[in-house]
């Protein structure tokens, strides 16, 4: 896939229980990239004309988002997880996305929250923070 680099590396392909349990989204296994962050198992999948983005959890059930390929080089995507109830006061808000080629930050929108600006390595941002808003959508910010 052009425009996303991450994929052109040696594939890691996802955890055969993994696959498994995702067959839904009809997933290109063989192609699929881990995403270089250490707090979580990630991965980039593409599937057909698609692009997914897989969290592996801990434990959880995985969680993933797909979107046309098309949308991810215009908006980029993302997964989170938000603390949910006081009991979790001490989790932390957590944030991975992929966006194209060519994007050297994102700006992440919250309701209620002040604008985030999260660095981009190799096609992959990440945000672990004690905030308790869901993004409702990132911009882009290219590099020059």
């Amino acid at each position: 896939m052009h425009r996303f680099s991450i994929l052109e590396g040696d594939p890691e392909p996802l955890v055969r229980t993994l696959a498994d349990q995702l067959t839904v989204i009809h997933g290109d296994w063989q192609h699929a990239q881990r995403v270089p962050i250490n707090s979580r198992q990630v991965w980039v999948i593409p599937a057909s004309g698609r692009l997914c983005l897989v969290d592996g959890g801990s434990g959880e059930s995985p969680s993933f988002v797909c979107n046309a390929v098309h949308r991810v080089v215009k908006s980029g995507m993302f997964l989170a997880s938000v603390p949910t109830s006081s009991a979790q006061s001490m989790s932390m808000r957590w944030i991975v996305g992929v966006v194209p080629d060519g994007i050297v930050r994102v700006r992440i929108r919250a309701p209620g929250a002040k604008l985030r600006q999260v660095p981009v390595v190799e096609n992959v941002f990440a945000l672990r923070d004690h905030g308790r808003a869901f993004p409702e959508s990132i911009d882009l910010i290219r590099g020059g």
